[in-house]
């Protein structure tokens, strides 16, 4: 007999349009790249897992401090890597 477990895993990514081959009078410079951009890390994107079972299905375990996906709430003993 064989269990299943389903974990749900929510991955937001924002895709850098603004390296294409045009001059860049494109409409995407209006999508926030140039001026007010509310994203802490800088790198275009982010990640959250609920728990520490969605980032290891998704096979990003440990998590260190800074990497995307880690936040204090996956880091039980405070040392600065979650889900070990």
């Amino acid at each position: 007999m064989t269990a299943t477990k389903t974990v749900r895993a929510t991955v937001t990514a924002q895709a850098n349009t603004g390296s294409g081959g045009s001059d860049g009078s494109g409409s995407s410079d209006s999508s926030g790249s140039s001026g007010s951009g509310s994203s802490g890390s800088g790198g275009g994107s982010s990640v959250y897992y609920e728990n520490c079972t969605a980032a290891r299905a998704a096979g990003d375990t440990p998590l260190y401090a800074g990497d995307p996906g880690y936040r204090a709430g996956l880091d039980r003993d405070s040392d600065g890597v979650a889900c070990e």
